[in-house]
């Protein structure tokens, strides 16, 4: 096979990446590799011969648009996102109920999400897909059918397409311990031994937000209004119908101009109000 177009990811962390990268590198098979920006060559695009998908988390927020390459902008829910961020990157703070930790934390990506997400409605290519996390779960083949025809210099095979899909979803039994193990006491939270599907064992699983040990419903939908009253500040207005779509595929509802105009949401000013007084939260 001819090399396939290299596809270039800009995701959220936390977003599904690695549900699509398997598809994409089970699909293609031998020889084609794919790209960490952070662990390769940290060129834009990939240098390397056999890359055929790059990742890149955008965390600079200046990761340029390479010409001519497939894109698709991978994204989440903030909330659940930035509390399976938390979980993989600070087991220790949710042992120790650092809940103070987890505050700055989930404010600071919050604010990170609305700036990558902006920044993307703006510039990506018209024929970027934006893919909520949501989606990707819903239907993974279906959705990285696509991409996969976007980037194949050949029709896609629908068949063998299927044949992935179905063998990640499949029971495996005693994965490499590489792939569940992490976190306290040397293992990821919620992993279990034993038998897992492949998806399991990377963490798709669906998972409830009540789970999270510092789960607050207030401060939940304070993360959310406030990344999307962000996100709707910082995206051209010419751009924000692009926005609002990309919002609502992920079950976040946008703000309209009027909204964006009057200022952060109530709730988000409430919050503020608590933390730093009602005069700080007027000059919001």
């Amino acid at each position: 096979m001819n090399r396939p177009t290299p596809l270039q990811s800009i995701s959220f962390p936390r977003s599904g990446f690695h549900l699509l990268m398997r598809h994409v590198m089970d699909y293609f098979g031998e020889p084609w590799r794919w790209c960490d920006n952070n662990q390769c060559c940290q060129d834009i695009p990939c240098q390397q011969a056999h890359t055929i998908l790059q990742k890149n988390h955008d965390f600079t927020l200046n990761t340029p648009v390479v010409a001519g390459r497939p894109y698709v902008i991978q994204y989440r829910r903030p909330y659940p996102a930035i509390c399976s961020w938390f979980e993989l990157d600070f087991p220790e703070r949710l042992t120790a109920g650092e809940v103070e930790a987890w505050h700055r934390f989930a404010v600071e990506k919050a604010l990170f999400f609305a700036n990558l997400l902006a920044r993307w409605s703006a510039i990506a290519p018209p024929s970027a897909l934006f893919l909520p996390y949501e989606r990707l779960m819903g239907d993974p083949g279906g959705w990285i059918q696509g991409l996969i025809a976007a980037m194949s210099p050949e029709p896609v095979d629908a068949d063998r397409l299927a044949e992935v899909s179905a063998n990640l979803s499949r029971v495996r039994l005693a994965p490499p311990k590489d792939m569940v193990h992490r976190g306290p006491e040397g293992r990821r939270p919620g992993a279990t031994r034993g038998t897992v599907t492949y998806w399991e064992a990377e963490g798709f699983k669906p998972r409830q937000d009540t789970g999270f040990p510092f789960h607050d419903p207030d401060h939940a939908r304070f993360l959310e209004q406030l990344a999307s009253w962000q996100a709707g500040c910082l995206v051209p207005e010419a751009r924000r119908g692009r926005l609002a779509l990309a919002l609502r595929a992920a079950g976040i509802e946008p703000l309209d101009d009027l909204d964006i105009r009057q200022g952060p949401p109530p709730l988000v000013r409430a919050l503020v109000a608590q933390v730093k007084g009602p005069q700080a939260a007027r000059q919001q």
